[in-house]
């Protein structure tokens, strides 16, 4: 599959995708306004973290080894046994953590004990999330993906659906309910894309837990836990930090923001995780990963660039589309969070590159500096100028993440580059010898 065919299969699913914010969005935004809107999305955070310990903890070491032993049946079916034990297991043990403490959880994030149900509900679906996101991995690993992009597709329109109806009846919970019940039910025919492909053997699934691969599963888990967490909990203390200290509404402008420029990089991000981090980890010459790296920047920087000012020069527009003209207060904050969005776009790449070369402890050092960064600067920045700071902090802090990433990844291949000098002269003076 090349980089053309798949950004034109996801495109068609990024198109169905923004259809899908977009009616979502309206939807929430005119029946349960911006307030409803900040609870939907701290719930959101919360399904994001959970699902960082369940549904996405292996899955890019499932696409990662799956793709590299597609002709070595014997190891792929270790990796998939595996993976589908490990998967089973971290679900369980989380479900009844999410049961345990449901109350506190309904409580402290969404500011009322009576969305407990909700908690106790996704904690007993988190089994069919986690295989839904084993099934889809395994399907982007076989480069199936026309029935990768149509199982997003029928996923997104469940939602929307699921939304509407939901939404109007039942205002936030909901809202709240159809963000548990749609990734539950579209295992089903995730599962039944996956069962009817021709590479499917129900032996592979079904050979016990192998420690090397598991071992090497567990690796990428960490690497997932450390770049997936550091957002979702920053935009937590962010959020109640906005609403505690200016208020919900003021969040919900916040939040606003925060769910346009995340939907701005769809494209992008899904391009990344279907086919920047397979081609990746094949790439073992530095001169390929600096190709590789020139043809990302020339492709997607200037799309990047174009496509934010034209979001700026209609923000107002946008915004009612998108929201309502309860939201325009939010338009403020367009312009320092479209050159962040810029320079997340920029960072990307580095970091997948530092995903696909198990660049473990430079992963962990840049996740916990953005991390600590975004938090503190937001914090000071709102505190000093009002709302507009959480953009203003959001754009110094992608810049700093950027800047910090380009000095990891030049020093990896610097230090690569001399230690196969080394290796050569070394080789060289024993044959002379």
């Amino acid at each position: 599959m090349t980089l053309l065919r798949t950004t034109f299969w996801m495109g068609i699913l990024v198109c169905i995708k923004i259809m899908s914010v977009f009616l979502t969005s309206k939807i929430i935004a005119v029946y349960i306004g911006p307030i409803g809107l900040a609870l939907v999305e701290q719930f959101q955070n919360i399904i994001q973290i959970i699902r960082t310990f369940s549904a996405n903890l292996i899955q890019k070491g499932v696409i990662k080894y799956v793709s590299e032993y597609r002709n070595n049946p014997i190891e792929k079916s270790k990796i998939l046994s595996s993976a589908l034990i490990f998967s089973i297991a971290i679900s369980i043990i989380l479900g009844f953590f999410l049961i345990s403490f449901s109350s506190q959880i309904a409580e402290v994030t969404l500011e009322s004990i009576s969305f407990r149900n909700i908690v106790i509900l996704l904690a007993a679906t988190l089994i069919l999330f986690s295989l839904n996101n084993l099934f889809l991995a395994i399907l982007n690993a076989e480069l199936e993906i026309k029935k990768y992009v149509l199982s997003n597709i029928v996923n997104t329109l469940l939602f929307i659906a699921c939304t509407i109806f939901l939404v109007i009846y039942f205002g936030v919970f909901g809202a709240l309910l159809s963000l548990v019940i749609n990734q539950s039910l579209i295992f089903f025919f995730t599962g039944g894309l996956v069962i009817t492909s021709k590479w499917f053997r129900w032996k592979d699934f079904f050979k016990g837990v192998h420690y090397d691969s598991l071992s090497k599963l567990i690796t990428y888990a960490f690497i997932m836990i450390v770049t997936t967490l550091s957002l979702p909990i920053a935009q937590l203390v962010i959020r109640n930090y906005v609403a505690h200290s200016l208020s919900w509404e003021e969040a919900g402008y916040w939040q606003g923001m925060t769910k346009l420029s995340t939907n701005y990089a769809i494209l992008l991000d899904t391009l990344f995780s279907t086919y920047y981090l397979p081609k990746l980890s094949s790439v073992n010459s530095d001169t390929d990963l600096k190709n590789e790296i020139k043809n990302y920047y020339r492709f997607l920087i200037p799309i990047s660039v174009f496509i934010a000012f034209i979001i700026y020069g209609l923000k107002s527009q946008i915004t009612i589309i998108m929201f309502s003209k309860a939201f325009l207060p939010m338009t403020v904050l367009f312009k320092y969070q479209l050159v962040g969005d810029i320079a997340k776009v920029a960072s990307w790449i580095l970091s997948y590159i530092m995903i696909a070369k198990t660049m473990i402890k430079e992963l962990f050092i840049t996740e916990c500096l953005f991390l600590f960064f975004y938090t503190i600067s937001s914090c000071l920045f709102i505190h000093n100028f009002g709302l507009i700071g959480s953009s203003i902090a959001f754009s110094l802090s992608y810049i700093f993440y950027c800047v910090v990433m380009i000095y990891f990844v030049y020093k990896h291949i610097k230090v690569k580059n001399k230690n196969v000098s080394s290796t050569l002269i070394d080789n060289y003076v024993e044959n002379l010898t």
